[in-house]
């Protein structure tokens, strides 16, 4: 993996199962199926996720 790519994990967003690696500059919307909850995702390949996740640290 060269510096112009990045790696994004792409989870269902009805049960969180891990659907699709993301590692070219690829944009576009696809549509996946699941194959935990065999439900139709539709996946945005320009964003990346909408929230950030982070832990607040307390510095003594």
């Amino acid at each position: 993996m060269n510096n112009l790519e990045q790696k994004i994990i792409v989870r269902c967003k009805h049960c969180g199962w891990r659907i699709f690696d993301k590692v070219t500059m690829t944009t576009g919307v696809i549509e996946l199926k699941c194959p935990n909850c065999h439900r139709v995702v539709e996946v945005d390949l320009s964003l990346r996720r909408g929230n950030v996740k982070y832990r607040l640290v307390r510095v003594k």
